[in-house]
C-alpha cells in the first residue's frame, strides 16, 4: 500500500485547524484569498514557495502589483535583544556557494549575484548585475580571495559587459581603463598617521589609463598613464 504524500498529510492537519482558505491540490499546498478561490500562496511538492503565483520557478518566487513601493519589495524587520548589541547583528542577505560534494569555489565561480531587468516577450531579461566571485581557487577559510563585478548593458546588443570590478586588494577597475589605487596599510587614511602609499607603477600597456594622485604639503598632483607623441608616459593633469 502506498503511503500518502506528506503534503497531503499537512493539508489534513490544516483542515482540522478549521482554516477554510487552505486547499490541497494533486501536488501542491494552496492558500486561497478571501474569496476562497483565488490562490495567494502555493507550496509545491518540491518545497518551492510561490507568493502571488501558483507556478513558482525558483525556491521562492514572489509576484505582486500595486501603486506603492511597499508592494514592490521585501521587508525585513529585526529587533536586537542583546544586552550589549553587536553592531553587525542586523537584517541581511547571506549567499553561500559550494560545488559538488562540498568542494570550495573555483576561480571566477559566482558566489552570488543580484539581477536587475524586466520581462521582455515573456522571458526574463537581466540587464544590470552585481556579482560576488571567487578570485582564484579557494583552499581554506584564510585563502579565499574574492571580487565584486558590476555588469551593465550598453544597448543595441543582448550581451551584458563588465563595467567595473573591485578586486580583493581594493583596486577598482572601471571599464578596463580607469584604475583607482587606494591607500594600503593601517592608519587614519592620511599621510603621517601610519598609512603608507603604494609605489607608482611604471607606465606601460598594462597600466595605460591609470590615474595616480599624490598628496603633498604643497600642491597636489594628478597624473594619467597615457600614450602621446613620445609614447606611453605619466602625464600631468592640471589642477586649477
Amino acid at each position: 500500500m502506498r503511503k500518502p504524500k506528506t503534503i497531503m498529510t499537512g493539508v489534513a492537519v490544516l483542515a482540522t485547524l478549521t482554516l477554510p482558505l487552505v486547499a490541497g491540490a494533486a501536488n501542491k499546498l494552496v492558500v486561497n484569498g478571501t474569496d476562497g478561490v483565488t490562490p495567494v500562496m502555493t507550496v509545491t511538492d518540491t518545497g518551492w514557495v510561490g507568493s502571488g503565483t501558483s507556478a513558482p520557478v525558483s525556491p521562492f518566487h514572489a509576484v505582486s502589483s500595486g501603486s506603492v513601493y511597499q508592494a514592490a519589495g521585501l521587508l525585513f524587520q529585526f529587533q536586537n535583544t542583546e544586552v550589549a548589541p553587536r553592531s553587525f547583528v542586523a537584517p541581511n542577505f547571506s549567499l553561500y556557494r559550494n560545488n559538488s560534494g562540498g568542494a570550495l569555489p573555483n576561480a571566477n565561480d559566482a558566489l552570488g549575484y543580484f539581477n536587475f531587468g524586466s520581462i521582455i516577450s515573456g522571458a526574463y531579461a537581466n540587464r544590470a548585475l552585481i556579482y560576488g566571485k571567487a578570485e582564484k581557487l579557494w583552499t581554506s577559510a584564510t585563502d579565499s580571495p574574492s571580487f565584486l563585478q558590476f555588469m551593465t548593458n550598453p544597448g543595441g546588443i543582448a550581451a551584458n559587459r563588465e563595467v567595473m570590478r573591485l578586486d580583493s586588494k581594493g583596486t577598482a577597475t572601471v571599464n578596463g581603463g580607469l584604475r583607482l589605487y587606494p591607500y594600503t596599510g593601517t592608519g587614519g587614511g592620511d599621510v603621517g598617521t601610519g598609512t603608507t602609499l603604494p609605489s607608482k607603477p611604471a607606465c606601460s600597456a598594462s597600466t595605460q589609463g591609470t590615474l595616480w594622485f599624490t598628496k603633498s604639503a604643497g600642491a597636489d598632483t594628478l597624473q594619467i598613464c597615457a600614450d602621446g607623441s613620445t609614447g606611453l608616459a605619466w602625464r600631468n593633469i592640471t589642477i586649477p
